[in-house]
């Protein structure tokens, strides 16, 4: 049965039917009773092509919002649920309905199938590096997102993350190293490398390197960019 044929029944307007079947919804799930059984939430579009929201009701949806009337249209709503186990009959208009409603869903599978389609490169490319437990260097993810249709180079690559709060941007010694943010997410880390010179002193230079939960995060963040 639906808010519609309950309203008509009622004599209440379908907009206080629908208020009302939202209330005891709200006040089921707050107690912790699933509502799924007794009311569908479900739409439709009217003559001015306007869509129009509605419930589709179970038996024990009709006794439970009758519960809530006076005695009068507890009566009704109660012998129209007690009908509702008599075979449902089909008319024409209820026939284009459901017509319409199983050509609106063999879209959305199309569309979603056409999706997952599109997107299986990213995903695939993704999870590719989702176990990966080896850093590297960040002219090396240039080059990965290079290669899988992302438009940036190691020197705008590097200005990117400047910009987004990776890389030190200050100049001098600490010049493109990993901010603590970095450093605290688990995204990069910095290699250093001791260098033995002649004169026998000796320097240390310092690498910054993508980890493979960063580079799993810049992936993601750079797809999902070039998808927006």
């Amino acid at each position: 049965m639906t808010s519609m044929e309950i309203a008509e029944v009622t004599g209440k307007e379908h907009k206080n039917i629908i208020r009302d079947i939202r209330d005891e919804v709200e006040k089921l799930e707050n107690a912790g009773i699933t509502t799924e059984l007794k009311f569908e939430l479900s739409e439709r579009q009217d003559s001015t092509g306007r869509t129009i929201p509605y419930y589709i009701l179970t038996k024990e949806g009709v006794l439970q919002l009758a519960a809530r009337y006076d005695a009068v249209i507890r009566a009704k709503l109660i012998d129209l649920a007690m009908k509702q186990d008599k075979p449902l009959q089909i008319d024409s208009k209820m026939m284009f309905q459901i017509a319409q409603a199983l050509e609106n869903k063999e879209k959305q599978v199309v569309s979603l199938s056409a999706k997952i389609e599109q997107d299986k490169p990213k995903v695939l490319f993704a999870n590719s590096v989702c176990g990966s437990t080896t850093s590297i260097l960040i002219r090396d993810l240039a080059k990965l997102l290079k290669q899988n249709g992302v438009d940036v180079g190691e020197k705008r690559l590097f200005e990117s993350l400047r910009t987004r709060g990776f890389l030190i941007t200050k100049l001098g010694k600490d010049y493109n190293s990993p901010t603590q943010k970095s450093m605290d997410m688990q995204l990069m880390e910095v290699k250093e490398t001791s260098i033995n010179h002649a004169g026998g002193s000796i320097t240390v230079q310092k690498t910054s390197l993508i980890t493979g939960k960063g580079q799993q995060y810049f992936i993601n963040k750079f797809l999902i960019q070039k998808g927006a």
